[in-house]
């Protein structure tokens, strides 16, 4: 068996401090050498604290638009309703009829959360909800009585 060589202090720290290398056209460097110069920071610290503000941008982003989200199905969930409609026609679902609603548990009373993701909703809650609610009807649907 051969000798294995030792790894130098040099490459071990090569292995772990990567090169990443880019050209840039001169505005873009010189650009990046006067923010590096106003802040009194390296260019390589002006490169990764803009890598980490847009990870952070990308995050917030994210939080607000989930918020967002939550906003309109709490403030207005019928807009919400249209717009999953809207969307699941986007990405191509022909029949998508979502459902979101609780129920208390019949031993403890907490919130059972049924959807359209359920187990049992095509074979056992959604016929079971039309049979419940099959005499209910829009406002605007409801027959006219004529004098």
């Amino acid at each position: 068996m051969g000798k294995r060589k030792k790894e130098t202090y040099y490459h071990r720290w090569l292995r772990e401090h990567p090169r990443v290398s880019l050209y840039l056209n001169r505005s873009e460097y010189e650009l990046l050498k006067r923010l590096a110069d106003e802040e009194g920071i390296s260019i390589k610290e002006v490169v990764v604290m803009s890598i980490r503000s847009i990870k952070e941008a990308y995050q917030r982003g994210l939080r607000d638009g989930e918020n967002k989200a939550y906003d309109i199905f709490i403030d207005t969930p019928r807009t919400f309703y249209y717009k999953l409609l809207y969307r699941a026609r986007e990405r191509g679902i022909k029949s998508f009829e979502p459902a979101l609603f609780t129920v208390p548990c019949m031993y403890c009373g907490k919130p059972v959360v049924l959807s359209h993701k359920s187990k049992y909703w095509s074979n056992r809650i959604k016929p079971e909800l039309h049979e419940v609610f099959s005499n209910w009807y829009h406002v605007e649907c409801e027959p006219k009585e004529e004098w």
